[in-house]
């Protein structure tokens, strides 16, 4: 019951901040084209921060197994939901978008608040291990759907939450190699 009330909670204020955009955009005070800029905020400053303090933990055995059995099980998960859902597009006749809207959630805007507010900030690290193989998997599989064509595997490695994944990942495999002469 405790966490059907937070997630309830999570999509008021999700509404509540899509209000406040439509106020901001009916009163001038924004334009449509500034949802642009704003995505990229969130995308190349806010998603980051997240993704470096999720991954500000001690590192020791329990937490290296904890983030591969988040990995395989997120692995899993789209094993199953990638053929799954482009059968089932065949047989509703979906275009692309729904394909993919059918394989990927929006795993960061309700499951790490969630996370936080059940199992506290330190568990947000197994959501990031989930969200690291879903962001490959959208800008490889997800990108190579809706755009009708095949990306290479550089193009992933280009997308910015890439680098910030893998540099804390490094860190937490190998705390030592890294230095702290900044």
């Amino acid at each position: 019951m405790e966490m059907a009330i937070l997630l309830i909670e999570q999509i008021i204020e999700l509404f509540i901040m899509l209000l406040c955009g439509l106020f901001l955009v009916k009163t001038n005070l924004l334009k449509e084209r500034d949802s642009q800029t704003l995505s990229t905020l969130l995308l190349y400053i806010a998603a980051p921060c997240a993704i470096i303090n999720a991954f500000a933990v001690e590192m020791n055995q329990e937490t290296l197994i904890g983030l591969g059995i988040s990995f395989l099980g997120a692995i899993i998960v789209h094993i199953i939901l990638i053929p799954a859902s482009h059968m089932i597009s065949k047989i509703f006749h979906f275009n692309e978008i729904e394909e993919a809207t059918l394989v990927y959630s929006n795993s960061g805007n309700l499951i790490i608040p969630l996370v936080t507010s059940i199992l506290g900030s330190e568990w947000v690290l197994y959501t990031s291990g989930y969200m690291m193989v879903q962001t490959f998997l959208i800008w490889t599989h997800g990108k190579s759907l809706i755009c009708n064509k095949k990306n290479e595997l550089k193009e992933y490695f280009y997308e910015c939450r890439s680098c910030f994944y893998f540099n804390r990942f490094s860190y937490l495999c190998f705390p030592n190699s890294f230095t702290k002469s900044c």
